[in-house]
């Protein structure tokens, strides 16, 4: 019988760099966590950390991210502290699976759009206590198992990007308001480019990050910028392709998922992966 070894569970790094964030060159390392790391937790329920979001509130950089407990996604927070990551705690869950908590601020107060597939929604939250208790504010699509949603707002239009499960496409809604009623754009579905990220804007540039996922989950992530988006249009191309994969300065294989933030005049960046050091032994 023959054996071989699968790596466990996934982690999250954050780096630190002066420069613009595609010049992955110039990336340091400044923490990582993963399940083992958070030493408040019991080994035995907590299996992974992915989907990092990186937030900046009064000077303080706050990081979201799934945590898997006992093989369900929970939403957690950490604070990033003098180059750590600090006080990680669990701030939304359901008795279903979430994951990918999209974070962002909206006309003075925090929201986030998690992944609620299993629940088969799609669900906008507002933070009644920043950043540790959360409000359903409105269910704003049902019926479909969307994940990894995030919008785009360009002239009074909510430009609303997911990917659908059962399909296994990517499709494109809009809205004229954050919880109005979502309406299908002409060109959806369109590909089959799960995101990997809110979108990125720098330089004049609006880039959509998306997950490589060719032969297997967490091939690594492509940066695909938006061209021109209407009611009628959607124009995208490679922005750099591809992006992350796993070779350095990352050693994470199974990257899916990038953050970036302006922090104190520079660039702090969040990414995922699978544990480099935690294998499994598979039977053959």
């Amino acid at each position: 019988m023959n054996y071989t070894y699968k790596k466990v569970g996934w982690s999250i790094k954050v780096f630190f760099s002066e420069e613009d964030f595609h010049k992955k060159e110039t990336w340091q390392l400044r923490d990582s966590a993963t399940w083992f790391s958070l030493k408040d937790q019991s080994i035995s329920t907590l299996k992974g950390l992915a989907d990092p979001f990186l937030i900046v509130k009064d000077e303080k950089v706050h990081l979201f991210f799934e945590a898997i407990v006992d093989k369900k996604g929970e939403i957690w927070s950490a604070e990033f502290f003098k180059n750590r990551i600090v006080n990680p705690k669990p701030v939304l869950v359901e008795d279903f699976h979430l994951s990918f908590p999209n974070v962002f601020k909206y006309d003075d107060s925090f929201y986030m759009l998690p992944e609620s597939n299993e629940d088969s929604s799609v669900r906008l939250y507002k933070a009644a206590q920043f950043p540790n208790s959360w409000e359903l504010v409105k269910t704003l699509h049902a019926g479909n198992r969307f994940v990894d949603t995030i919008f785009l707002q360009q002239n009074d239009i909510f430009y609303w990007f997911t990917y659908d499960i059962d399909m296994e496409k990517s499709r494109l809604f809009y809205s004229d308001s954050l919880t109005s009623e979502w309406n299908e754009h002409p060109v959806s579905p369109f590909n089959s480019n799960r995101n990997g990220g809110s979108f990125i804007f720098f330089d004049d540039k609006i880039v959509r990050p998306v997950q490589i996922s060719e032969e297997g989950y967490g091939e690594g992530l492509r940066l695909s910028k938006i061209e021109n988006i209407n009611l009628q249009v959607l124009e995208e191309s490679d922005f750099i392709n591809p992006f992350l994969t796993k070779s350095l300065p990352f050693d994470l294989d199974g990257t899916h998922h990038i953050s970036i933030v302006d922090y104190l005049g520079d660039k702090l960046i969040a990414t995922d992966g699978k544990n480099n050091n935690f294998y499994s032994i598979l039977k053959n």
